[in-house]
């Protein structure tokens, strides 16, 4: 997931249609926001997997649409400090948990050949990354559908581990472009709350993009909410001096500008 097409058309659905997350459905798995997992009856089972599964499904889910993960680096990035005999059991009993936690969601499978790990997804189970990386990847991406699906939170918002960061750090390079594109889009679009959606996306990753905060007064201002635009433009201004430990210096009437 380093690249992002350059070449693509992108569908955008009703110019005024206000942007929000997906409803959860029965038999899926959501990496965006807060890590979720509802069963193919629908009953929450997110606690099934601890901190341990979540990470082996993700680094298995990322490296889906790769060839999967070959054993030696799963072991590697999970049990670095475990001598090879027993990294092999851990690694079992542990896969051996995901597989027993995963059989409640059909379409959801791990399967093991020419030592590498591969996950598959096949109807009926839905995985918000996997349909983000697929719209990622299209030619005609459905930009109304990828917001949806960003507009859950940051991804993998709840897990901070050194297994994760890696693929948090990957997935964001893709979405900030992509999302700077749109916020500059919609703008234009005179979509104002959609212009908001995309300042919040950016703004958890990067709380002093000077981008998203001027399009965010902006469309603050084109919605009639002047005090909250003034109120956003001095909150950015106190995390920017924080951050960089020097005084912003653009003056708000020239954003307006």
């Amino acid at each position: 997931l380093g690249w992002i097409s350059k070449n693509y058309r992108v569908k955008h659905h009703g110019s005024h249609k206000l942007i929000t997350p997906p409803d959860e459905v029965a038999d899926s798995i959501y990496l965006f926001g807060d890590f979720t997992a509802l069963s193919g009856s629908g009953e929450i089972i997110t606690m099934d997997f601890y901190a341990k599964l979540r990470q082996m499904m993700c680094l298995l889910i990322s490296s889906s649409q790769k060839n999967g993960i070959s054993t030696q680096r799963l072991t590697e990035i999970l049990w670095p400090d475990r001598d090879e005999y027993n990294a092999k059991n851990i690694r079992g009993v542990t896969m051996n948990h995901l597989r027993k936690a995963l059989s409640k969601l059909p379409g959801a499978k791990v399967d093991y050949s020419d030592g590498r790990y591969r996950f598959t997804a096949e109807n009926p189970l839905y995985c918000d990354y996997i349909e983000f990386t697929n719209q990622m990847a299209s030619a005609t991406p459905d930009m109304d559908r990828v917001l949806a699906i960003l507009s859950r939170g940051r991804f993998l918002s709840s897990e901070s581990d050194p297994v994760t960061e890696p693929i948090k750090e990957n997935v964001e390079r893709v979405i900030v472009p992509t999302v700077q594109l749109e916020m500059e889009k919609r703008f234009n679009l005179k979509q104002y709350q959609n212009v908001l959606l995309c300042v919040k996306i950016l703004t958890e990753i990067d709380p002093v993009d000077e981008d998203a905060m001027k399009y965010c007064v902006r469309s603050l201002i084109a919605l009639g909410r002047d005090e909250e635009s003034r109120q956003r433009y001095n909150d950015f201004r106190k995390k920017y001096s924080a951050y960089y430990g020097e005084a912003y210096t653009t003056e708000y009437e020239a954003i307006m500008r």
